[in-house]
Protein backbone atom coordinates (compact mmCIF):
# COMPACT_ATOMS: atom_id res chain seq x y z
CA UNK A 1 0.00 0.00 0.00
CA UNK A 2 1.20 3.46 -0.77
CA UNK A 3 -0.52 6.74 -0.05
CA UNK A 4 0.19 9.65 -2.29
CA UNK A 5 -0.99 13.18 -3.64
CA UNK A 6 -0.66 14.53 -7.13
CA UNK A 7 0.69 17.68 -6.94
CA UNK A 8 -1.57 20.39 -8.26
CA UNK A 9 -2.66 21.62 -11.79
CA UNK A 10 -3.95 25.03 -10.28
CA UNK A 11 -2.58 28.59 -9.97
CA UNK A 12 -0.78 29.63 -6.86
CA UNK A 13 -3.45 31.45 -5.10
CA UNK A 14 -2.36 31.61 -1.22
CA UNK A 15 -3.08 33.83 1.79
CA UNK A 16 -0.44 36.45 2.80
CA UNK A 17 0.63 34.27 5.99
CA UNK A 18 3.27 32.02 7.36
CA UNK A 19 1.09 29.16 6.34
CA UNK A 20 0.43 30.60 2.78
CA UNK A 21 4.17 31.73 2.42
CA UNK A 22 4.57 27.44 3.23
CA UNK A 23 2.42 26.89 0.44
CA UNK A 24 3.66 28.85 -2.27
CA UNK A 25 6.86 27.88 -1.42
CA UNK A 26 5.86 24.56 -2.46
CA UNK A 27 3.30 24.83 -5.20
CA UNK A 28 4.33 22.55 -8.03
CA UNK A 29 2.55 21.89 -11.19
CA UNK A 30 2.86 18.36 -10.96
CA UNK A 31 0.95 14.91 -11.14
CA UNK A 32 1.57 10.79 -10.68
CA UNK A 33 2.43 8.71 -13.59
CA UNK A 34 1.46 5.03 -12.23
CA UNK A 35 2.11 2.04 -14.52
CA UNK A 36 -0.09 -1.08 -13.27
CA UNK A 37 0.81 -4.60 -14.28
CA UNK A 38 -1.58 -7.46 -15.28
CA UNK A 39 -0.64 -9.10 -11.65
CA UNK A 40 -1.79 -5.51 -9.76
CA UNK A 41 1.91 -4.67 -9.36
CA UNK A 42 2.46 -1.08 -9.65
CA UNK A 43 4.96 1.35 -10.73
CA UNK A 44 4.61 5.36 -9.40
CA UNK A 45 7.07 8.43 -10.90
CA UNK A 46 6.49 11.84 -9.21
CA UNK A 47 6.10 14.32 -12.81
CA UNK A 48 7.31 18.49 -11.81
CA UNK A 49 6.43 20.42 -14.77
CA UNK A 50 8.35 23.66 -15.76
CA UNK A 51 6.85 27.34 -15.95
CA UNK A 52 5.47 27.02 -19.34
CA UNK A 53 3.94 23.16 -18.54
CA UNK A 54 6.71 21.55 -19.98
CA UNK A 55 7.94 18.18 -18.10
CA UNK A 56 9.94 14.92 -18.51
CA UNK A 57 8.92 11.86 -17.70
CA UNK A 58 11.76 8.64 -17.62
CA UNK A 59 13.37 9.52 -21.16
CA UNK A 60 11.21 11.59 -22.93
CA UNK A 61 10.09 15.88 -22.32
CA UNK A 62 6.86 16.53 -23.12
CA UNK A 63 6.28 20.24 -24.22
CA UNK A 64 3.55 22.42 -25.98
CA UNK A 65 5.06 21.62 -29.48
CA UNK A 66 5.18 17.86 -28.74
CA UNK A 67 7.40 15.30 -27.42
CA UNK A 68 11.22 15.03 -27.81
CA UNK A 69 14.08 13.38 -26.02
CA UNK A 70 15.00 14.51 -22.77
CA UNK A 71 18.10 15.60 -21.59
CA UNK A 72 20.48 13.13 -19.50
CA UNK A 73 19.35 13.09 -16.07
CA UNK A 74 21.58 14.72 -13.71
CA UNK A 75 21.73 12.36 -11.00
CA UNK A 76 20.33 8.72 -10.05
CA UNK A 77 20.66 7.49 -6.50
CA UNK A 78 20.49 4.14 -5.73
CA UNK A 79 19.50 2.43 -2.60
CA UNK A 80 21.95 1.14 -0.39
CA UNK A 81 23.93 -1.24 -2.65
CA UNK A 82 25.68 -4.05 0.65
CA UNK A 83 27.65 -6.20 -1.94
CA UNK A 84 27.44 -9.29 -1.70
CA UNK A 85 23.20 -8.98 -0.11
CA UNK A 86 22.36 -7.49 -3.48
CA UNK A 87 18.90 -8.65 -5.34
CA UNK A 88 20.00 -9.34 -8.78
CA UNK A 89 16.40 -8.46 -10.19
CA UNK A 90 16.98 -5.17 -8.92
CA UNK A 91 20.70 -4.18 -9.86
CA UNK A 92 19.20 -5.51 -13.52
CA UNK A 93 16.61 -3.01 -13.38
CA UNK A 94 18.74 -0.17 -12.11
CA UNK A 95 20.98 -0.92 -15.60
CA UNK A 96 18.28 -0.54 -17.90
CA UNK A 97 16.93 2.50 -15.85
CA UNK A 98 20.71 4.37 -16.39
CA UNK A 99 20.80 3.00 -19.98
CA UNK A 100 16.87 4.81 -20.24
CA UNK A 101 17.85 7.90 -18.60
CA UNK A 102 21.63 8.45 -19.06
CA UNK A 103 22.59 9.85 -15.88
CA UNK A 104 25.66 12.05 -15.53
CA UNK A 105 26.13 11.36 -11.96
CA UNK A 106 25.23 7.74 -9.93
CA UNK A 107 24.92 8.41 -6.19
CA UNK A 108 25.92 5.06 -4.15
CA UNK A 109 25.66 5.03 -0.67
CA UNK A 110 26.36 1.36 1.72
CA UNK A 111 28.70 -0.29 -1.05
CA UNK A 112 30.41 -1.86 1.42
CA UNK A 113 28.66 -4.77 3.93
CA UNK A 114 31.82 -5.60 5.75
CA UNK A 115 29.49 -8.48 6.74
CA UNK A 116 32.88 -10.87 7.58
CA UNK A 117 33.41 -8.40 10.68
CA UNK A 118 30.48 -7.05 11.13
CA UNK A 119 31.07 -5.18 14.65
CA UNK A 120 27.20 -6.28 16.12
CA UNK A 121 28.68 -9.89 15.66
CA UNK A 122 32.52 -8.72 17.28
CA UNK A 123 31.50 -10.89 20.53
CA UNK A 124 29.60 -14.16 18.99
CA UNK A 125 31.74 -16.92 18.87
CA UNK A 126 28.84 -18.65 17.11
CA UNK A 127 28.26 -16.01 14.46
CA UNK A 128 32.32 -15.99 13.36
CA UNK A 129 32.12 -19.88 13.27
CA UNK A 130 28.99 -19.37 10.95
CA UNK A 131 30.78 -17.09 8.77
CA UNK A 132 33.86 -18.90 8.97
CA UNK A 133 32.39 -22.55 7.87
CA UNK A 134 30.65 -20.69 4.88
CA UNK A 135 33.86 -18.69 3.63
CA UNK A 136 32.48 -15.04 4.17
CA UNK A 137 34.87 -14.46 7.16
CA UNK A 138 37.49 -12.87 4.60
CA UNK A 139 37.52 -8.50 5.03
CA UNK A 140 40.21 -8.60 2.11
CA UNK A 141 37.72 -10.79 -0.08
CA UNK A 142 34.69 -8.77 0.56
CA UNK A 143 36.56 -5.42 0.42
CA UNK A 144 37.64 -6.55 -3.05
CA UNK A 145 34.27 -8.04 -3.64
CA UNK A 146 33.31 -4.67 -3.24
CA UNK A 147 35.94 -2.31 -5.10
CA UNK A 148 34.83 -4.62 -8.72
CA UNK A 149 31.00 -3.93 -8.61
CA UNK A 150 32.10 -0.33 -8.43
CA UNK A 151 33.98 -0.87 -11.50
CA UNK A 152 30.84 -2.13 -12.87
CA UNK A 153 28.44 0.10 -11.96
CA UNK A 154 31.15 3.17 -12.55
CA UNK A 155 30.31 2.00 -16.05
CA UNK A 156 26.28 2.90 -15.69
CA UNK A 157 27.13 7.08 -15.44
CA UNK A 158 29.54 9.40 -16.34
CA UNK A 159 30.75 9.88 -12.73
CA UNK A 160 30.07 7.76 -9.35
CA UNK A 161 29.86 9.29 -6.23
CA UNK A 162 30.16 7.45 -3.50
CA UNK A 163 28.70 9.03 -0.42
CA UNK A 164 30.86 8.20 2.84
CA UNK A 165 28.78 5.66 4.72
CA UNK A 166 28.40 4.01 7.95
CA UNK A 167 29.03 0.36 6.35
CA UNK A 168 31.96 1.32 4.42
CA UNK A 169 33.25 2.90 7.59
CA UNK A 170 32.65 -0.14 9.47
CA UNK A 171 35.97 -0.94 7.35
CA UNK A 172 37.54 1.78 9.58
CA UNK A 173 36.10 0.82 12.73
CA UNK A 174 37.22 -3.22 13.06
CA UNK A 175 40.81 -1.14 11.79
CA UNK A 176 41.01 0.31 15.26
CA UNK A 177 38.88 -2.35 17.35
CA UNK A 178 39.87 -5.90 16.02
CA UNK A 179 42.59 -7.65 18.00
CA UNK A 180 44.17 -9.52 15.09
CA UNK A 181 46.01 -11.97 17.41
CA UNK A 182 42.44 -13.20 17.69
CA UNK A 183 41.81 -13.10 14.28
CA UNK A 184 44.43 -14.87 11.94
CA UNK A 185 41.98 -15.44 9.30
CA UNK A 186 42.65 -11.57 8.71
CA UNK A 187 45.32 -10.72 10.40
CA UNK A 188 47.79 -10.44 7.34
CA UNK A 189 45.53 -8.06 5.97
CA UNK A 190 44.95 -6.13 9.17
CA UNK A 191 49.06 -5.51 8.96
CA UNK A 192 48.91 -4.92 5.37
CA UNK A 193 46.18 -2.17 5.55
CA UNK A 194 47.56 -0.37 8.87
CA UNK A 195 50.82 -0.14 6.71
CA UNK A 196 49.16 1.24 3.76
CA UNK A 197 47.51 4.03 5.54
CA UNK A 198 50.79 4.90 7.70
CA UNK A 199 52.45 5.52 4.60
CA UNK A 200 49.42 7.46 3.44
CA UNK A 201 49.37 9.50 6.43
CA UNK A 202 53.17 10.17 6.32
CA UNK A 203 52.90 11.27 2.66
CA UNK A 204 49.99 13.61 2.91
CA UNK A 205 49.77 14.47 6.56
CA UNK A 206 46.32 13.25 6.74
CA UNK A 207 44.37 9.76 7.42
CA UNK A 208 42.74 7.96 4.65
CA UNK A 209 39.56 6.29 5.07
CA UNK A 210 39.82 2.32 4.42
CA UNK A 211 37.87 1.91 1.67
CA UNK A 212 38.44 4.81 -0.78
CA UNK A 213 42.19 3.77 0.02
CA UNK A 214 41.63 -0.06 -1.16
CA UNK A 215 39.45 1.15 -4.18
CA UNK A 216 42.42 3.31 -5.61
CA UNK A 217 45.13 0.70 -4.86
CA UNK A 218 43.16 -1.83 -6.58
CA UNK A 219 41.91 0.48 -9.22
CA UNK A 220 38.96 2.21 -10.17
CA UNK A 221 38.27 4.40 -12.70
CA UNK A 222 39.30 8.18 -13.06
CA UNK A 223 35.22 9.05 -13.32
CA UNK A 224 34.51 7.21 -9.32
CA UNK A 225 34.71 9.90 -6.40
CA UNK A 226 34.94 9.07 -3.01
CA UNK A 227 33.07 11.65 -0.79
CA UNK A 228 35.05 12.12 2.67
CA UNK A 229 32.81 12.35 5.96
CA UNK A 230 30.67 15.74 5.68
CA UNK A 231 31.26 16.26 2.26
CA UNK A 232 29.08 18.00 0.29
CA UNK A 233 27.83 17.02 -3.51
CA UNK A 234 25.11 19.09 -5.10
Amino acid sequence: RLLATTGACTVANYTDSREGRHGQEHHIIGALAVDVEDDGTYFIRQINAEKNGSFIDLDCKYTPNGVEKAPPALALTMGDIHVGKEEELVLKATKALCHLVRPQHLILHDVLDFHARNHHDAKSLKKAYEKFIKGKASVEEEVTMAINAVRIFSQWAKKTIIVRSNHDAAFDRWLEEADPHKDTANARYYFAVWNRLFEEQAATGKWPDAFSMEAKRLGVSNNVKFLTRNEEFS
